[in-house]
C-alpha cells in the first residue's frame, strides 16, 4: 500500500490528512504540545474493512510517534458496534 499520509505546515501548525477511501479519513493537527486527531473509521465487517481499520490505527500510531511528548486528543467515529455479528 502506498503511504497515504500527506503532511502540511502552515503558520507554525503542522497537520496531517490521510484518506484511504472516500469513507475512511484521519485528520490531525499539531498545535504546540497538543496533537488533535479526528477520524472516521470503516463500518463494514468484511475482511477489507477490518484491514483498513487496522491500517488506520497504524496511521494514528505513526502520527503520535512522530509527535512524541505531545498530549493527544483523539476523537471521531470509531464505528464500533459490539452487537454486530462478525461471522
Amino acid at each position: 500500500m502506498a503511504d497515504p499520509m500527506a503532511a502540511v505546515q502552515f503558520s507554525g501548525v503542522r497537520g496531517y490528512v490521510v484518506m484511504f477511501r472516500w469513507w475512511t479519513l484521519v485528520a490531525g493537527v499539531v498545535f504546540g504540545v497538543f496533537v488533535f486527531i479526528n477520524m472516521y473509521m470503516p463500518c463494514d465487517s468484511d475482511d477489507a474493512s477490518r484491514s483498513e481499520f487496522c491500517d488506520t490505527l497504524n496511521v494514528i500510531e505513526s502520527i503520535t510517534d512522530d509527535n512524541d511528548g505531545c498530549s493527544v486528543v483523539l476523537g471521531g467515529d470509531f464505528n464500533v458496534d459490539f452487537d454486530r455479528k462478525l461471522m
